[in-house]
């Protein structure tokens, strides 16, 4: 359900855009609007067709809950633990059991250079048994509350890195998500524009006919007989005509058919195709290549993005770490001593390249007199983490030089493309403009034949040379229109949604 609220929206938005971008054109008529609506409505069937566009919903929908869960792991944190819980016996007297129990809690904060509070409680409990009249015995040994943190270390940055990934990750999902939305309307469109050329290509076929039972006409006229050579032959290429019309006609019909299926509509109910389409008035659309168009290329702002997070990331795999530890410790039985022996803990421990160093201590706090402090010191070397981090100087140079080749790349084809976009539009400008004086003409020469044939001044096969001439004419003009919003939205697949 999720996902068919992802495509809905996506539908509107680009329905509202659609709608906005409607302007009359050089192939108005009565019955526009009803068909410029038609024509929104198997924009909005063939989107909800979209099997791809579907899975890209379902896509940014997992992208929200890997930034979800990335949140929680880099978030606040609370750990509760009982231990392991044991009863056994504790002396030679009937019924004598002890039991003991290590409940420990600890409450992480990550953005906090990894802060971690710890608490530590061993307990035991004795029951003297049937001899005993002091009841149960508790104690409490080695009761800790400690806190550690990262003093220098790159911990904070690998959880910045963590989040900016998991963020961008959501941003490219719904991206992704509105890319398709946007290459299948310019689909829709193509298959359009195909549809368009095809009835084109039928009614040039069916004129061609035309031209041929006018030369028949002008044969009979000549004196030729039905069974005379030159009449034949002009008879069977208008015969031929007719077929290849007829044999494009039903192709025609065959992909309109499809065409109808992906839109989610009945073959029958698309008998006719839209006759009007939004009109992309490419002299007044905003030209390609300038403000922020630069910065906001796809391949431009991919390597940028790729260039900071690369960097980030390196620095978050520093060879140096250095953390501290300190705590209070109740009852601590590693030093001497009467009474509670109450210690302050401190430690240090540091990393670097497979070397590793951890001095800690533990002072007295009570009955100083009698007590001793505890020392503790640790060290270790990975012979293999040497190595490696010897390396890792180098491969991050390298990593760094490629990521800024990648944006030289993206700089270069962001000038080609410049190029390209522009020279198209003009192309796309100049062909309109030439389609539409065209259909202007055609269409001046229809009312002209149509008005001489209701007079009986030109036969039918003129009468219906001229109609088709205007309505191959009307059909180049939306086949036009529909290359122009092919046009612009290949222009927006260039630059990043904002």
């Amino acid at each position: 359900m999720r996902g068919m609220r992802y495509i809905t929206g996506l539908a509107v938005l680009l329905l509202v855009g659609y709608a906005a971008d409607a302007q009359s054109g050089g192939t108005e008529d009565v019955a526009g609007a009803a068909h410029q609506a038609d024509a929104a409505r198997l924009l909005a069937g063939f989107l909800e067709n979209d099997i791809e566009l579907k899975d890209l919903a379902i896509k940014a929908r997992q992208a929200e809950l890997g930034r979800k869960q990335t949140g929680i792991e880099n978030g606040f944190d609370l750990t509760l633990s009982t231990g392991t819980m044991t009863v056994y016996t504790a002396s030679d007297e009937p019924g004598a059991t002890a039991f003991s129990v290590t409940p420990t809690a600890e409450f992480s904060f990550p953005p906090l250079n990894g802060a971690k509070l710890g608490v530590t409680v061993p307990l035991t409990v004795s029951e003297g048994g049937t001899g005993n009249k002091q009841g149960n015995d508790v104690a409490v040994e080695n009761a800790q509350v400690t806190l550690s943190a990262t003093l220098i270390g790159p911990a904070r940055k690998q959880r910045t890195v963590a989040l900016l990934k998991s963020d961008r990750a959501v941003l490219e999902a719904h991206r992704a998500l509105l890319r398709r939305g946007r290459a299948a309307e310019k689909e829709f469109y193509e298959r359009l524009r195909s549809l368009y050329e095809s009835a084109v290509e039928v009614l040039t076929l069916e004129n061609t006919a035309y031209t041929k039972e006018m030369d028949m006409a002008v044969a009979r006229a000549q004196g030729y007989t039905p069974s005379s050579v030159q009449y034949r032959t002009v008879e069977l290429e208008a015969a031929d005509a007719h077929r290849a019309a007829q044999e494009q006609q039903r192709k025609l019909k065959r992909d309109t058919g499809l065409f109808a299926r992906d839109c989610g509509v009945d073959a029958e109910t698309l008998s006719d195709l839209p006759s009007l389409l939004p009109q992309a008035d490419l002299e007044t659309a905003p030209e390609f290549g300038s403000g922020s168009d630069r910065e906001r290329f796809t391949e431009i702002e991919a390597a940028q993005w790729a260039r900071h997070i690369g960097a980030l990331s390196r620095e978050a795999t520093g060879d140096f770490e250095l953390s501290a530890q300190g705590g209070v410790t109740a009852n601590n039985t590693r030093i001497n001593g009467v009474g509670d022996r109450v210690s302050a803990d401190a430690g240090l421990t540091l990393n670097w390249r497979g070397l590793s160093l951890s001095v800690g201590t533990q002072i007295p706090v009570t009955d100083t007199a009698n007590s001793r402090a505890a020392f503790t010191l640790s060290l270790g070397l990975n012979t293999g983490k040497q190595r490696l981090g010897a390396l890792s100087g180098e491969e991050k140079v390298l990593a760094a030089e490629s990521e800024a080749l990648a944006l030289q790349t993206a700089e270069r084809n962001w000038e080609e493309t410049v190029d390209t976009v522009r020279a198209e539009r003009a192309d796309l400008v100049w062909e309109r403009k030439r389609l539409a004086e065209q259909y202007a003409l055609y269409r001046e020469l229809a009312l002209d034949t149509t008005a001489q044939f209701q007079s009986g001044l030109v036969t039918e096969s003129e009468y219906r040379k001229a109609v088709t001439n205007e309505q191959r004419a009307r059909y180049e003009i939306l086949a036009a229109d529909a290359r122009s919003l092919v046009h612009l939205i290949n222009t927006g697949l260039y630059i990043v949604e904002e």
